[in-house]
């Protein structure tokens, strides 16, 4: 699977163990980034628990991350594309695989804008 800008860290070859992992590292530091801004700008009253994003990528995962997804769409204030793919479930193939990468890529593209990481 080839890389694509921007946030080249969410395209990753699923059978590639290494590449999984370093995605998960990733992912962690940068919700764990959005967690923080939104404890900042909105403080104590509607701080976000902790959730850990390390592990492996299974439903469990997918569904945890597109709950936070959603909740950083809406406390940001803005929209996102991946209820089209749904974010709660394992792709079952490569193409399946893409797709879901490239529009994560997108909704971490106006998370980050949301939120003045762009």
């Amino acid at each position: 699977m080839t890389a694509q800008a921007p946030h080249n860290e969410l395209f990753f070859d699923p059978s590639d163990k290494l590449a999984e992992r370093n995605f998960l590292q990733w992912h962690s530091a940068r919700h764990n980034t959005y967690d923080q801004i939104q404890a900042s700008k909105s403080g104590a009253k509607t701080a976000l628990p902790h959730l850990e994003f390390n592990g492996h990528l299974d439903a469990d995962w997918m569904h945890r991350h597109m709950v936070r997804h959603m909740t950083h769409r809406r406390l940001g204030g803005t929209v996102g594309l991946n209820h089209i793919v749904g974010l709660g479930d394992m792709w079952k193939n490569e193409e399946q695989a893409a797709i879901w990468q490239r529009i994560h890529a997108i909704d971490h593209m106006n998370i980050d804008a949301a939120y003045g990481l762009a």
